[in-house]
């Protein structure tokens, strides 16, 4: 699901790229902070629309999987948890199309390494933990907190941070 709501939230992203792409082209670098603005705004606002239906349709999304009451449960809540974080996701995924259209990919590429590093070890502390072994909804409401909450948060502070550096360099 996580997918399927990236990919309807990728569909700004696209025409971000475009539109990002077209000016840095033109060199058109007055036109990068509105854009910024006025498209992070979107992100964020089909990212709650995202959210809210993820949130709201959960109990019934897992129907459509399993008819099995454990997994169900266990699915819905990794749902909610994820709907939560899906106005970041918009965000990021938005900035992902703006830093990707202005051919900031080299960034994109050494960020992706930082954002890693940092969610990589708390995984790893999930998968370990004695604790949540016995608790697997635990476990399992912690692995989307740790995706959503911090991979997603790290992409958002390393694109925010390119965004913002297109801005500079787009006054200059």
């Amino acid at each position: 699901l996580w997918s399927f709501a990236a990919y309807v939230l990728d569909a700004l992203a696209i025409a971000a790229q475009a539109l990002a792409g077209f000016a840095s082209g033109t060199g058109q670098r007055g036109a990068i902070q509105p854009l910024l603005r006025t498209l992070s705004r979107w992100g964020v606002s089909f990212g709650v629309a995202v959210g809210v239906v993820l949130a709201f349709a959960a109990p019934w999304i897992t129907l459509i999987f399993t008819t099995d009451q454990t997994v169900i449960d266990y699915a819905t809540v990794a749902i909610i948890v994820s709907a939560v974080f899906q106005p970041v996701a918009g965000y990021v995924f938005l900035l992902d199309g703006i830093l990707i259209g202005a051919g900031r990919g080299r960034y994109l590429a050494g960020v992706s390494v930082l954002n890693l590093v940092v969610y990589a070890p708390l995984l790893w502390l999930i998968a370990h933990s004695a604790t949540l072994a016995s608790t697997p909804s635990l476990a399992l409401a912690l692995v989307w907190l740790a995706y959503s909450a911090v991979y997603t948060g790290m992409r958002a502070l390393t694109n925010g941070y390119g965004a913002r550096s297109l801005y500079r360099h787009s006054r200059g």
